[in-house]
């Protein structure tokens, strides 16, 4: 192998590797690289040192299988999986669950982390194979560009530029080793053509996943750092959810470790399975820097202040992210005053912002409400609507009721126990299954159930069915609740949290005395994260922690704390878009079955040459006499020629047709020219000659690779994706 090959192998390597390089940032486990780099680093040298020594390209092919099959194994076990059937289903579960409970970057559980694994291996088998196997570097592009698009989908951003540096550098230089510097330049146009078409076909084929059906979650809208949603003031009960845009909406650092959802809006009217927000909401104006209507809150109970800054904003207005329990805001110039809600607390603005700042109040863990009284419109915010039950049909009150049974909430002693019960239920009763698909509807004596009731029959439902059961439990013992929609608190980035259309989320909100409209979590952990510190505790410990002392932060906001938003602007640019829904993404789902596409797309465009493959070679392989064979041989090297854009003849005799070829050739070399006329003669002998000759095989075979080397790059790739032999007759 001369060196020049060499470094062909190695620059095929490092394509290996730039490829499945982008699979790195579907996960949040710093670990996730290793197995993904090994993987393709297997892959790779399988496959050059098979052809090192000269083995056939199934045999390199199969080898590489076996590979990609003990890859995700070896992932496994890296993280104490054992490859047993029950610890491979467990790992396979938790892999689900995470998945259909996450968006990208997605946990790094041990699950996750195998399919990526296997992800690397197969895309790094299809680059291997097409730039190395076959010695087509020019269509690597194809494999390659899968995992960017497939990624960029995923993650709804655009990824950095040293991914794509580093796949075009390994591109560029394996195609400078594999041909002369004359052929590359030649065939400039070709690699720019297949790699615009290859870009677009996987940008084409992330589009076209199969989704479920999405309900509409958007009236208003949301312009988000890197494209356009939308985000509604409705929840449909009803409907199933389905995976959408990813992109981000805002990004933000805040002082809180452990920050709690981001709420847009609120809403209090149940009908019809669906939920409605106020849309002529009373508004009192507040002043920048200036305290919030406290909305029944008493400094009586223990809090902490913490805040926010939004560095850049994608929400259109009215709308504004910001955390459920509000001090005060700031938002730039043009802003200093602003309208906040009567009943809501939330901010309304005229025009959009770019960045703003808040401060917020946290509850602590032995925050109680200051009395156990009842709650009556009117009261910090509190409407009849946050207290009705009667838009409920029969058949959802009798299951509110079994579950208030269930939960144990009959038997605390305050209202707020039994909020808490009620809460802890939902989140870890194992009855209850998170999903983004609906069971089916079931029918009971002959009626159809409502939403509602057919989520507490079945037990399966997503975010908006959890927050609307604990909304009408607490109803049903005349506690005001309402139900929030916001984004949960996103990723974190370094300093900065990012958060995405992919995070918009539901959840419940309580009225209670002193503390207000108390933020509560029913939605099962893997989704919404851990519950407010001051709801986790059973009944029985609340009972017990609500007479503990408390302080108090809630003075007024000091003049010295400002929460201006910074005045630095990012640009970015924006796009069409798709509604904000409160689910997640189903987003391992969906990158295997992108990839699965993207590998089918792949296989069809295959299907061509190995019809040209199987066409030639079939005659060889059926041969059974010395003469037969030699046939065979000099009918597929000219098919083989042919293919490569070359004339040659079989009308004439072989010694003919080698005569003419220079003429009918002009740009073959002398090396090609020779071969022929030696194959020729070769074939000659074996017709004539008493005893034919051996070496036919090779003589055919150095025809060629001469014709190979000989021949345009892009003649080499229309020969292997369009082979004329595919569509001919035996020659």
């Amino acid at each position: 192998m001369t060196t020049r090959r060499i470094l062909a192998e190695v620059a095929l390597g490092l394509l290996c590797l730039s490829a499945c390089w982008p699979l790195v940032e579907l996960s949040k486990a710093d670990s996730v690289g290793v197995p993904i780099v090994v993987a393709a680093l297997v892959m790779w040298a399988i496959g050059a040192g098979l052809r090192r020594v000269g083995a056939r390209s199934w045999l390199i092919v199969l080898a590489q299988a076996a590979a990609v099959v003990v890859s995700p194994l070896a992932a496994l076990a890296a993280h104490g999986v054992s490859p047993t059937p029950s610890a491979l289903r467990a790992a396979g579960h938790e892999a689900q669950k995470v998945a259909n409970s996450s968006v990208a970057p997605l946990p790094a559980v041990a699950g996750i982390i195998a399919a990526l694994t296997l992800g690397a291996a197969l895309v790094a088998l299809v680059v291997d194979y097409v730039g190395g196997t076959s010695k087509l570097p020019a269509a690597t592009v194809l494999p390659v560009a899968a995992p960017f698009v497939l990624a960029t989908t995923a993650l709804g951003q655009t990824l950095p530029l040293p991914y794509f540096a580093a796949a075009a550098a390994a591109w560029a230089l394996l195609m400078w080793l594999s041909t002369s510097r004359s052929r590359t330049l030649t065939g400039a146009p070709v690699f720019a053509a297949v790699t615009v078409l290859a870009v677009a076909g996987a940008a084409a084929l992330s589009g076209h996943v199969p989704t479920r059906a999405t309900p509409a979650l958007a009236e208003g809208g949301a312009r988000g750092v890197d494209t356009s949603v939308d985000f509604s003031t409705s929840l449909d009960l009803s409907k199933d959810l389905s995976s959408r845009n990813a992109a981000p909406v805002l990004t933000y650092t805040t002082e809180d470790s452990q920050p709690g959802p981001l709420r847009v809006t609120t809403s209090s009217t149940y009908a019809d399975g669906q939920w409605r927000a106020r849309t002529n909401e009373p508004t009192t104006k507040v002043r920048a820097n200036s305290e919030f209507p406290a909305l029944g809150y008493d400094p009586a109970v223990p809090t902490t202040s913490s805040q926010a800054t939004v560095t850049l904003n994608g929400m259109k207005p009215p709308f504004i992210a910001a955390p459920t329990t509000l001090r005060a805001a700031a938002f730039g110039q043009g802003h200093d005053t602003f309208d906040v809600g009567t009943t809501t607390g939330v901010p309304h603005l005229a025009a959009q912002v770019p960045a703003y700042a808040v401060i917020f109040r946290t509850f602590t863990a032995a925050a109680r409400p200051v009395d156990d009284s009842a709650v009556s419109a009117g009261t910090g915010g509190v409407t009849k609507d946050d207290l009705a039950v009667a838009s409920l049909p029969q058949a959802a009150r009798t299951r509110i009721d079994a579950l208030l049974t269930a939960s144990g909430a009959g038997d605390a002693t305050s209202r707020f126990d039994k909020a808490v019960a009620i809460q802890n239920h939902l989140r870890t009763d194992p009855s209850y299954t998170y999903s983004l698909t609906l069971a089916p509807t079931r029918t009971v004596d002959g009626a159809k159930l409502d939403p509602l009731s057919n989520f507490l029959e079945t037990k399966q439902g997503y975010c908006t069915q959890y927050a609307t059961a604990m909304v009408m439990s607490a109803r049903s013992l005349g506690i005001p609740a309402r139900v929030a929609i916001g984004f949960l608190p996103g990723t974190k980035r370094g300093n900065e949290y990012e958060v995405r259309a992919a995070d918009a989320h539901a959840w419940p909100e309580l009225y209670f005395p002193g503390m207000g409209w108390t933020r509560f979590e029913p939605t099962p952990g893997s989704r919404s994260g851990a519950a407010p510190a001051y709801a986790r505790t059973s009944p029985s410990a609340t009972k017990s922690s609500s007479s503990a002392p408390t302080t108090s932060s809630s003075a007024p906001v000091p003049s010295t704390r400002s929460v201006a938003p910074s005045t630095t602007q990012t640009s970015r640019s924006t796009s069409h878009g798709a509604p904000v829904t409160p689910h997640d993404d189903g987003v391992l789902g969906r990158v295997l079955l992108t990839l699965l596409g993207a590998l089918a797309v792949i296989a069809l465009l295959g299907a061509l040459p190995l019809l040209g493959w199987w066409r030639r070679n079939r005659p060889v392989r059926q041969a059974r006499e010395p003469r037969e064979r030699d046939e065979a041989l000099w009918h597929r090297m000219v098919w083989n020629l042919r293919d490569l854009g070359y004339v040659i003849t079989t009308e004439r005799s072989p010694q003919e047709a080698a005569g003419r070829f220079a003429d009918d050739n002009p740009r073959a070399s002398t090396h090609l020219v020779e071969a022929v006329e030696r194959a020729a003669r070769s074939i000659e002998n074996s017709r004539y000659a008493p005893t034919p000759a051996r070496g036919m095989a090779a003589t055919t075979e150095r025809v060629t690779r001469a014709a190979r080397s000989d021949a345009f790059v892009g003649a080499r790739l229309r020969a292997w994706l369009l082979p004329r032999s595919a569509f001919g007759a035996r020659s």
